[in-house]
């Protein structure tokens, strides 16, 4: 039988001392809770307990998990449980077991965030079996979805959370039930749900961090290859669920206020694997309708201090990483990317001054370094002028460094057209934008401005070996260049 009015008011009055931490036995405080559990409550009594909240909004579930055991909080989750099942039993308004969870401290804190910075990966897991059940007992994905928003003063969700301190199978638990809230409606609810995971990933915290970030960074920086795989599956049916492409790049260009994307993180720390996964997303957005210059502004966004995701792959991933991201520009200016645009990611320096093209030469192979001409080659079949592809050679590092410097082939490359526009002025006018470029005046001008080598100085960030790059074999230097004039019509009529 139910307890009455009296006796409920003062297991309200106990309540409020648990919450404000009056009792400081905690012998005295565990047995509360147990009591909690074996008094025959209406549902409604129950779900009148654990809303109560004191004047800085903590409620007993706030206080248990601040302040108590493991045990004392998996006991403490057990009453949502037996709420849950009690109101979807009685067919009441299962929201009212969610609105539990949607109380907040006056700072912003929900029973969710206590969880996921103070608990256990096992606890938290827990936490989001609760959320399941909840999504199972036909609470909408919406409103799920509208818990998983609340930010604390600070910014931070229970997803930021999540990601920050807790190890891969329970970020990939996470993901995964976004997941679930995504593919688990018909197409128009389907849709809605892309939207909301879309304004999830969109809210930053006071540092400028969105949950994208912290998600896709924290997993590259602290998780497995397989997390970020479903991190990137997430996405990847957000695009299946008609999530507008634009929108899902619009969230790769947020940045931190150091000047971080995701991406940069993941070309910074990531496996090839991981690397060419986030490359192959870029290129099934552009498959479905992405505009290829959206793209390209993708990869123009640098760090404070100068990198791109172009120039954290050349420097930090192998050949083959590095060729797919040249084919993928490629494949842009296949779809109609500006050629000057795609030129002036080319010219994009680290504050030091390092270009891809730099970083290509100092630590590529020749198979790399051939599929970096061919694509300068398919630029100025496009129609780029020759002036600006011979601007890229021209740029120095801070110690003085030219990429012709750094490998016998590109110097070779270099001059090699530098050569044909000389001799060949129908050519030149054709392909090369206008004889005029290829007046006497340029050739002085450009010839007396290619620089000599300097010292290297103490804050480069790439070392340099002492011996000269083009001390290389010449034979070497002519046989690559007679096969790249095989793949090419770039120096023949």
């Amino acid at each position: 039988m139910p307890i009455d009015d009296t006796e409920f008011q003062a297991l309200k009055k106990r309540t409020r001392f648990f919450i404000q931490k009056q009792e400081n036995d905690e012998r005295l405080r565990e047995d509360f809770l147990n009591s909690l559990l074996a008094l025959p409550l209406t549902i409604e009594q129950r779900i009148a307990l654990l809303a109560e909240q004191d004047k800085e909004g903590w409620t007993v579930g706030m206080t248990v998990v601040r302040y108590h055991r493991e045990t004392a909080v998996q006991q403490y989750l057990v009453h949502h449980s037996i709420i849950l099942g009690e109101l979807h039993q009685d067919g009441k308004d299962v929201l009212l077991a969610l609105a539990l969870l949607m109380k907040k401290t006056a700072t912003g804190w929900t029973l969710g965030h206590y969880i996921a910075y103070y608990e256990s990966n096992q606890i938290v897991q827990q936490y989001i079996a609760l959320l399941i059940h909840l999504h199972q007992a036909e609470v909408s994905g919406h409103n799920i979805m509208e818990l998983f928003k609340l930010q604390m003063d600070n910014g931070w969700t229970v997803g930021h959370l999540i990601a920050r301190h807790h190890d891969a199978a329970t970020v990939q638990t996470y993901l995964k039930l976004l997941n679930t809230l995504l593919v688990a409606n018909d197409w128009l609810e389907g849709v809605a749900l892309a939207q909301d995971i879309l304004a999830l990933f969109k809210l930053r915290t006071k540092d400028g961090w969105t949950i994208i970030y912290p998600v896709g960074c924290q997993i590259a920086r602290n998780h497995d290859v397989a997390t970020l795989q479903v991190y990137f599956k997430l996405l990847s049916d957000l695009l299946a669920a008609d999530a507008p492409a634009q929108k899902i790049l619009a969230l790769l260009e947020l940045q931190t206020d150091r000047g971080w994307t995701v991406e940069l993180q993941i070309a910074s720390t990531c496996s090839a694997t991981t690397v060419q996964a986030y490359l192959k997303l870029l290129n099934d957005l552009l498959t479905v309708g992405a505009p290829a210059q959206n793209i390209l502004e993708l990869f123009k966004l640098q760090t404070n201090d100068g990198w791109n995701v172009g120039l954290q792959i050349a420097s930090t991933c192998g050949a083959t990483t590095v060729r797919a991201y040249l084919k993928l520009l490629n494949d842009l200016l296949t779809a109609d990317a500006p050629v000057q645009h795609i030129l002036a990611l080319f010219k994009l320096q680290t504050n030091d001054g390092w270009t891809v093209g730099h970083l290509i030469a100092r630590h590529h192979d020749a198979a790399t370094v051939q599929a970096y001409f061919k694509l300068l080659n398919d630029l100025l079949t496009a129609g780029a002028p020759a002036q600006n592809i011979l601007e890229l050679f021209k740029l120095q590092t801070d110690s003085g460094w030219t990429i012709g410097h750094l490998n016998a082939a590109m110097n070779s490359y270099y001059r090699e057209i530098e050569e044909e526009i000389k001799v060949n002025q129908k050519y030149a006018s054709t392909h090369f934008h206008g004889a005029s470029f290829f007046s006497a005046e340029f050739t002085k001008k450009f010839s007396s401005s290619y620089p000599k080598r300097n010292p290297l100085s103490p804050k480069k960030r790439c070392s340099i070996n002492s011996v000269d790059p083009l001390a290389q074999s010449k034979s070497e230097s002519e046989a690559f260049l007679l096969d790249l004039k095989k793949d090419t019509h770039i120096f023949s009529l």
